[in-house]
């Protein structure tokens, strides 16, 4: 089940970053390897108020609802090259990065249309397609998606842009105030400032800074229509690109949709949630070293032609448990990642005036058998379980194997409308030595 809460709460602590900028970026190296002050008070406050918790560069970005001709879908109003940068940007992290990664693409979508309709001085409403979505999802434990708005107690919203926040972003929305005499929000808006500087001598586009500080949680727990039995959920070997770990296995054989994909060299199943408009899709290369290939190969595979292959049959299917967290300054991805991004969410009304608020976006995945089950994810280090010969997956033997013991690709997508959105991508390949709280 999905829940999307959109708050406006403004208290004594919160947590904060730098904002995404409409712009392409072409940042020299020497930016990225300074630890440059403009994280300071973010950082040092995410480190008191989420301890353990993973920080790995990611970016949470975009490009929804709409036509399918890519992996990530499009939305009306956004340009190829939003997609394309999302895409770029995904893959890139997973060519690099040896443990997980995990992005929103649905929750930047969201952030974008918010500041597009509440934070400009010609508002535009929320793609049509897009606002359906938002407004079918609510009232699960299953995936949440919330969003704080922190505003100086001086400067507050305004009521019709708080009505239309209302209207378009239903679900929880409180409001309240935080002193401005707080140094860290001083200290936060000022890094957010020198960002977006920064950014305009690079492309030569001005980007209003708001004194709005804002973060986003999305939480995903695999609340499955057909939840695994913990019972048969065994320790067991995962082949990483480099060595072998050791994870606990949760292993069912049901009825699911699935393909086989000569092309992708890869299987697929889809696992559906208990609201019926919400699936996980896995992707399991053949070879057990094919994630990066795989990858590749995606971003030209449309999201329909993936889903029109897949059918009924029975799979015996073995995934690992595991947990996920990641929280970016988009700010400092996007200019890291030294690749497009474009935000004209007005482009109808080029003339608008938008400020752009910092934001903080965070996203935590736990892959369990059930919802009850979310407190028992636990990773099983080499040397301390038994690791017996794993028992056969199937007992039919019309029954398809899915054993994901090596590196793979999954999505939460919402499917309705003859459209598919990824709301949730990610990739498991080796667990990390952080733990998330």
């Amino acid at each position: 089940m999905i829940d999307i809460n959109i708050t406006i709460n403004v208290g004594k602590s919160c947590i904060v970053s730098s904002v995404a900028v409409k712009v392409a970026v072409k940042a020299e190296n020497s930016t990225f390897k300074k630890k440059v002050n403009n994280k300071m008070a973010l950082n040092e406050h995410l480190k008191y108020q989420w301890k353990n918790f993973i920080t790995l560069l990611l970016l949470n970005i975009l490009a929804l609802v709409a036509v399918n001709d890519s992996l990530i879908v499009k939305a009306s109003g956004v340009s190829k090259s939003f997609e394309k940068f999302a895409e770029e940007f995904f893959y890139g992290e997973m060519q690099k990065n040896p443990d997980k990664f995990i992005f929103a693409p649905f929750v930047v979508q969201t952030f974008e249309d918010m500041i597009g309709l509440a934070f400009s001085d010609k508002p535009i409403q929320p793609d049509e397609e897009f606002s359906q979505i938002i407004k079918h999802i609510g009232g699960g434990d299953g995936v949440s998606i919330n969003f704080t708005v922190y505003s100086p107690e001086e400067h507050d919203l305004d009521s019709d842009k708080l009505a239309l926040i209302r209207q378009n972003f239903p679900t929880f929305t409180t409001f309240a105030h935080i002193a401005s005499s707080q140094s860290w929000i001083a200290d936060a808006i000022k890094a957010h400032k020198n960002m977006l500087e920064s950014l305009e001598k690079i492309t030569g586009i001005r980007q209003k800074v708001s004194d709005k500080l804002m973060t986003s949680r999305t939480k995903v727990i695999t609340d499955w229509q057909s939840p695994f039995d913990q019972t048969n959920t065994k320790p067991g070997k995962f082949k990483t690109e480099s060595n072998e770990i050791i994870l606990p296995f949760m292993q069912q054989e049901s009825t699911c949709r699935m393909s086989i994909n000569d092309d992708l060299k890869a299987k697929i199943v889809e696992m559906p949630l208990k609201d019926e408009n919400f699936n996980v899709w896995f992707f399991l290369p053949n070879d057990k070293d094919g994630v990066k290939d795989l990858g590749e190969k995606l971003k030209a595979e449309s999201l329909k032609n993936i889903d029109s292959a897949m059918t009924e049959q029975v799979v015996g299917i073995r995934l690992p448990k595991f947990k996920d967290s990641t929280e970016i300054n988009l700010d400092e991805e996007i200019t890291k990642a030294g690749i497009q991004y474009p935000l004209e969410v007005n482009s109808e009304n080029p003339g608008a005036i938008i400020e752009r608020p910092a934001i903080n976006i965070r996203t935590d995945l736990t892959m369990c058998e059930s919802l009850a089950a979310k407190d028992t994810v636990e990773t099983i280090d080499i040397g301390e379980a038994v690791v017996d010969e794993v028992s056969p997956i199937c007992n039919m033997d019309s029954c398809v194997e899915f054993n994901a013991a090596h590196p793979f690709i999954y999505h939460v997508v919402h499917k309705g409308n003859d459209k598919i959105v990824p709301i949730v991508m990610g990739y498991f390949k080796n667990v990390n030595i952080n733990k998330s709280s």
